[in-house]
């Protein structure tokens, strides 16, 4: 195992420095990980017939079906348009997950073999990164094909292992989505994406997201122009599709991500109104939350999970979280939940 370092040019990393035993030791694990994953869902990754993306196939086109019908029926025209829209974002999605589907059948998959039995032989050198001794800091293995970049990562604070497969040659489509809502509610719904699950490249609005809905209401939320693409695939409990989304038509000013964000909350988010911020909050819980309803055991909770570092961020508005009854909490983070 030798260290990583970033090569000129080049997103991927090239070896450097000889690492240590104890290092060599951890990267071992995660390999270990990974290859009991691919082993776990053999029947799907190492299949002549099967894909990983079969399951969004099957999603996508029972969607597909389903708006189509309500479509037929007719109704409100503001329902009407919505549906259409999402129509259209839902036949790209399923362009690409076909697309996907028989790139990895002739390509992905076979790269994927020769790796592991690259890897039994112990004929490949794998650069790291992180540091095992600061928790903190992920930890990483990288490991590659001519097509495949497959990182294994320890997580950082919580120790969690995660093994995402990012796949080159796969291009995308753009999508321009029709304007819904007026700007106010626009804004809201947007900083609710963005100071959860979303961030910012280059100035733009994106979000990585294995949730297919996600990728639909994101188009809805940001509307113009958008690129969308099939960034590879996660194996963990299940396989999922990472879908990666830009919106080409929204640009922010400012130094870096974590600034633009520090200023949606201290210039904008705490001045919404009530009836904004529950738009806000909505959108909030879009991204890092979700709704249980038990009507037979009388539960309904609306959770929204934050790890240490948007914490932070979010500091000025969790006053008013508390305020409309969420309660924090959380080993590894903040949970913050309202019951009714």
């Amino acid at each position: 195992m030798l260290g990583g370092v970033k090569a000129r040019g080049n997103k991927r990393l090239k070896c450097g420095n000889e690492t240590d035993e104890t290092t060599r030791k951890e990267a071992l694990k995660l390999i270990n990980v990974f290859l009991n994953r691919v082993e776990k869902h053999k029947d799907i990754l190492l299949s002549d017939e099967k894909s990983p993306f079969d399951v969004y196939i099957n999603d996508l086109s029972k969607f597909i079906e389903y708006l189509r019908i309500e479509m037929s029926e007719g109704g409100n025209e503001k329902v009407s348009e919505a549906r259409n829209a999402m129509l259209r974002i839902a036949e790209i999605m399923l362009k690409l997950s076909r697309k996907a589907r028989k790139r990895w059948l002739k390509l992905y998959k076979v790269e994927l073999e020769e790796l592991i039995v690259k890897l039994t032989k112990g004929e490949m050198t794998i650069p790291v990164t992180g540091d095992i001794n600061n928790k903190n800091r992920s930890f990483i293995v990288h490991m590659y094909t001519n097509h495949i970049a497959i990182n294994a990562c320890r997580i950082a604070r919580n120790g969690n292992i995660t093994v995402k497969f990012t796949f080159t040659g796969l291009k995308g489509e753009h999508i321009e989505s029709p304007k819904l809502f007026n700007d106010s509610i626009l804004k809201a719904m947007q900083y609710g994406l963005l100071l959860t699950d979303g961030s910012i490249y280059q100035g733009y609005p994106g979000m990585a997201t294995h949730q297919m809905w996600q990728s639909i209401v994101w188009h809805l939320v940001f509307p113009g122009k958008n690129y969308i693409a099939i960034d590879g695939i996660s194996i963990n409990d299940n396989i999922s599709t990472v879908w990666q989304l830009t919106s080409l038509n929204y640009k922010f000013e400012g130094k870096s991500a974590v600034n633009i964000k520090r200023g949606f909350v201290g210039g904008e988010v705490v001045g919404f109104d009530d009836w904004l911020f529950l738009w806000f909050l909505l959108f909030a819980v879009f991204g890092d939350g979700n709704v249980d309803v038990q009507d037979e055991y009388d539960v309904r909770e609306i959770r929204l999970f934050m790890g240490g570092g948007k914490y932070v961020l979010w500091r000025p508005i969790i006053e008013r979280l508390s305020g409309l009854g969420f309660r924090g909490g959380g080993e590894y983070g903040w949970e913050w939940v309202v019951r009714g």
